[in-house]
């Protein structure tokens, strides 16, 4: 358990990376409304339905370990930032809640960016056929992902802990 000083200068830095996860998040609104005003113009682009069901099955699978590389990619990048910190804090509890932030936000960007592009994915499938049952489950599971990897004070403290 971290001391209460660290914890309230966490609180206040883990802040900026809130920002950051609220503007990735709200790209995937972007993606919804931009596949929404596509579909309000008209007619999807002639796309053979051969060219479809290779790419249905192709950008599934590339979203499916996106979706792992997500989770299992930031797991073990936040261990080993972690890992990095030094064990007893020789710093002040401002400049080792830094340190925790810093640590933390490369993990935290990859896993928010990999679960992007599973929505992605669907949006390409959208954009070739005009079928929102090929994009909104893509879309979906990217939401939800994103949103089970929230950055959090409580998911702070675990990975400190297991360290």
């Amino acid at each position: 358990m971290l001391d209460a000083p660290v914890r309230r200068a966490l609180e206040v830095k883990i802040q900026k990376a809130q920002i950051l996860f609220v503007a990735l998040l709200s790209s995937l609104v972007v993606y919804l409304v931009v596949c929404y005003l596509l579909a309000a113009q008209g007619e999807p682009p002639v796309v053979t339905g051969a060219a479809i069901e290779i790419l249905k099955p192709a950008l599934g699978t590339l979203a499916f370990f996106s979706l792992i590389a997500s989770f299992a990619l930031r797991a073990r990048l936040l261990r080993k930032a972690i890992a990095g910190l030094p064990a007893q804090p020789t710093q002040t509890d401002e400049a080792m809640a830094e340190a925790v932030i810093r640590a933390a936000m490369t993990p935290w960007i990859l896993g928010w960016a990999l679960c992007e592009s599973v929505a992605i994915y669907g949006m390409i499938l959208f954009i070739m056929t005009f079928q929102w049952e090929l994009f909104l489950p893509f879309w979906g599971i990217g939401l939800a992902a994103m949103l089970a990897q929230a950055p959090s004070l409580r998911s702070l403290e675990e990975a400190l802990r297991r360290r």
